[in-house]
């Protein structure tokens, strides 16, 4: 019989969560849906495709760090070095992806798109900017 609870290396289940978050974040992108309880399709659509885009995020951080949570703090952090390059790359590739999708590609995305791509595009920025602060010991230490 197969066994139930998730082992350390497995960590646990993120398929299901990725599944419908793709599901959810592609139907921002088509013309299907309906007014919900605001009377706005588009408002819907992107609601959730929002919720789409929230599973995604806990997907990626059950597959990468192997345990629940939300939080990618700095001690889970194998090898910072290179995390904080990675994430630098990040950051700058999505705010040049915030700016097509914001300014010159703006009539083929819904609205909030460009908005909801800046915010994620500033708090990568954010946390790489903490991260190369706090492991170059820019931080006060306590004693």
């Amino acid at each position: 019989m197969a066994e139930l609870t998730p082992s350390k290396e497995q960590g646990p289940p993120w398929q299901g969560l990725a599944i419908i978050g793709v599901i959810l974040v592609a139907q921002t992108f088509t013309d299907f849906g309906w007014k919900g309880p605001w009377n706005d399709v588009s408002f819907t659509q992107g609601s959730i495709g929002l919720v789409g885009g929230i599973l995604l995020y806990l997907a990626w951080f059950r597959w990468h760090f192997k345990i629940n949570g939300l939080i990618p703090t700095l001690d889970r952090w194998k090898n910072p070095k290179k995390g904080m390059l990675n994430l630098f790359i990040f950051g700058i590739v999505m705010t040049i992806i915030t700016w097509l999708v914001g300014g010159p590609f703006s009539e083929i995305f819904p609205r909030p798109t460009g908005m909801i791509l800046g915010l994620i595009s500033l708090l990568t920025l954010l946390q790489v900017s903490y991260a190369w602060l706090y492991f170059n010991n820019y931080f006060l230490e306590e004693e």
